[in-house]
């Protein structure tokens, strides 16, 4: 699967700009080691995420109200990605050794001296109105502590399918309502406005989405989890996931993303395997 997508995505290119150092320089995605860190408040579905992301379970996922992370949790998918997910912050016992840990790994070089962490996931519950712990995690640890948070910072709204009722939700189509739509657009507009007014850093613009679920009763495709996996991948620094910036300029990373997704559309099944396929092409052995 990986060779053939890659082999597709390196066809496109070179029939359509015959551009030969930008298919080195993809093909230098494969030897790029991208790490993830994952954020957020317990319950907000974190490991639901990462499931929904990789279309796999990879992390557990919790039926109560504990917390399953209880530390800094590593996951290593295949050679090249590593995700690190947090524990789940709010329940107010360990918060503060929480938060220590966190700044910890921020401030973590790579063998490359390097910071270890590409981009913060941060993700909040639609559901949730108090996000007090939230806006301090935000404003007071990751922005002072990540080196150009404007583009590595993405606050994603997860339980899209329960903003204001889940008997709003489109589950025919499953997308939100124009009414859920609406909330959760304000809502977006909201969390940018007041990090902005509390740190002056103007960060990417939110996204809304749902991690899905199943059970053995029923089960729930996610929503938007592919433009979220593009949000991340935009997020990792340019010089990490391809050498293409000095002579290509900025915009080459989100174009080769685009150009990819199109491409693996193609190839394999549409839905979470898109990303899979994706991820596993340009960044696995």
């Amino acid at each position: 699967m990986n060779e053939n997508v890659i082999s597709n995505l390196l066809k496109y290119i070179k029939e359509t700009t015959g551009n030969s150092k930008l298919i080195e320089s993809i093909l230098k995605l494969k030897d790029k080691k991208v790490n993830i860190m994952i954020i957020g408040g317990t319950g907000v579905g974190k490991s639901s995420t990462i499931n929904a992301l990789f279309g796999e379970k990879i992390a557990k996922v919790g039926d109560n109200p504990a917390p399953e992370t209880m530390e800094i949790t590593q996951f290593n998918l295949d050679s090249n990605i590593t995700l690190w997910d947090s524990p789940g912050l709010g329940d107010g016992v360990k918060d503060n050794e929480h938060k220590e840990k966190i700044i910890s790994l921020l401030k973590k070089k790579d063998n490359e001296s390097n910071m270890l962490i590409d981009c913060v996931l941060v993700i909040l519950s639609a559901n949730n109105k108090d996000l007090g712990t939230e806006y301090e995690l935000i404003n007071n640890i990751l922005i002072p502590n990540i080196e150009e948070p404007e583009k590595r910072v993405i606050i994603a709204i997860n339980k899209a399918d329960e903003a204001l009722s889940s008997k709003y939700w489109n589950r025919q189509e499953n997308k939100p309502s124009l009414e859920q739509k609406k909330f959760l657009e304000d809502k977006l507009q909201d969390i940018k406005l007041r990090i902005y007014e509390s740190t002056n850093i103007d960060i990417k613009n939110p996204l809304y989405y749902s991690a899905g679920y199943s059970d053995e009763n029923f089960s729930e495709p996610p929503y938007n989890i592919d433009n979220l996996m593009i949000y991340i991948l935009e997020s990792v620094p340019p010089s990490k996931v391809a050498n293409t910036v000095e002579t290509f300029g900025e915009n080459i990373t989100k174009e080769v993303i685009k150009t990819g997704v199109e491409i693996i559309k193609g190839v394999i099944n549409l839905g979470t395997g898109i990303i899979k396929g994706f991820l596993k092409a340009l960044f696995g052995k």
